[in-house]
């Protein structure tokens, strides 16, 4: 005997769910109660852009680093190893 799939005629006015999270995917995950509020508040700030993330002046920096890089006055193609210094510096400060 074939099944035929029949849709809920009940869902028809149902809005779709939509998150409250404005820049990331978010993910369930399990936590102890208490600690629930806390990091709730904490990923809400975070999300709004109410405070920084603590690596976000690295990250600038290590931009510009990598964008001078790709200037071809600065350093022309027979500079790989003076390239590639510039590179290392550029990834120190994002680890």
């Amino acid at each position: 005997m074939k099944r035929h799939w029949i849709p809920n005629p009940h869902g028809i006015g149902l809005k779709p769910n939509s998150s409250e999270w404005l820049n990331s995917k978010t993910k369930p995950i399990r936590l102890p109660e208490i600690l629930i509020p806390e990091i709730l508040e904490y990923a809400h700030q975070l999300d709004k852009g109410t405070i920084r993330q603590k690596h976000e002046g690295n990250l600038k920096q290590a931009l510009s680093i990598l964008e001078d890089c790709l200037d071809s006055k600065k350093y022309p193609a027979n500079k790989g190893g003076a390239i590639r210094a510039e590179i290392k510096k550029a990834l120190s400060l994002l680890q």
